[in-house]
């Protein structure tokens, strides 16, 4: 098993929908609270649901006792900052969203700051665009030493010769000398957009002399040292949009990455 995974509970709002009346009905409950999941439930793609805004519009006010019930948007999606998602979701539902009502996926990494805050990490995963984007949310959680495969592909091609480093990333690239740093940790930030490639490094790191990329441990001194920990936001082997398949997600991605590095 590889260290660290991290993980939230998800309360789907069909339950919130079915049982909605009796919610309302129960006098003097101050602690109700509702928790939703977004993709294929609020969500289906970029489509909002007509019912959903309706279910916000209950929970704002808009019901028989004018009562508000305090709610929580919660995500295995991800990618922005939490300030920029309850903007989204403010224009989705037409209402106000503040980012204290949004936790996604990559939020609990917050909880790593204080451990991590000025050790190299590795970050796996997220949306390549705008560039840099995605390492920008962490370093606004408050880690100061990101860096990412497009990083360790720039600066050596051949380690992932099946691509080329893409181009369109170059603006936000960190150029270091990647035989200097000694990575403390791996984050699998969001779903990886190039298996290949972040199995590839991560399985690198794995087995790396003291986190640093391009050295490499036998089998042996692996097994008397533990690898550098590695970090997922969240587990769904599927996840849905509006395609007509559910799709692989980021516990899939886990799954395969055991494996390989089980037999490396």
């Amino acid at each position: 098993m590889l260290p660290g995974m991290l993980r939230h509970t998800i309360l789907r709002a069909p339950y919130m929908a079915k049982r909605s009346r009796c919610i309302f009905s129960i006098k003097n409950y101050s602690s109700l609270a509702i928790a939703f999941d977004i993709d294929g439930v609020l969500k289906q793609g970029p489509k909002v649901l007509p019912e959903a805004i309706r279910t916000i519009r209950m929970l704002e006010g808009d019901n028989p006792w004018n009562r508000k019930v305090p709610y929580l948007f919660i995500t295995n999606s991800g990618g922005k900052n939490e300030t920029v998602r309850a903007k989204d979701l403010s224009n989705d539902f037409q209402t106000h969203v503040t980012p204290s009502q949004v936790v996604q996926a990559h939020t609990v990494m917050r909880s790593l700051t204080k451990k991590y805050r000025d050790s190299p990490v590795l970050m796996l995963g997220g949306p390549d665009y705008p560039p840099g984007s995605s390492r920008e949310v962490l370093e606004d959680y408050g880690f100061r030493q990101v860096y990412t495969a497009h990083d360790l592909h720039a600066y050596a091609a051949s380690s992932f010769p099946y691509t080329c480093p893409a181009k369109d990333q170059e603006s936000a690239l960190r150029r270091v000398d990647f035989s200097k740093v000694q990575f403390k940790a791996i984050f699998v930030f969001h779903d990886s957009r190039e298996w290949g490639r972040d199995i590839q490094f991560a399985v690198d790191l794995m087995r790396a002399d003291c986190g640093v990329f391009g050295t490499v441990l036998t089998n042996e001194e692996i097994r008397k040292r533990s690898p550098i920990p590695i970090y997922f936001s969240h587990a769904d082997l599927l996840w849905g949009n509006n395609f007509s398949v559910a799709r692989l997600g980021q516990g899939a991605f886990r799954v395969a990455l055991e494996a390989i590095f089980k037999v490396r």
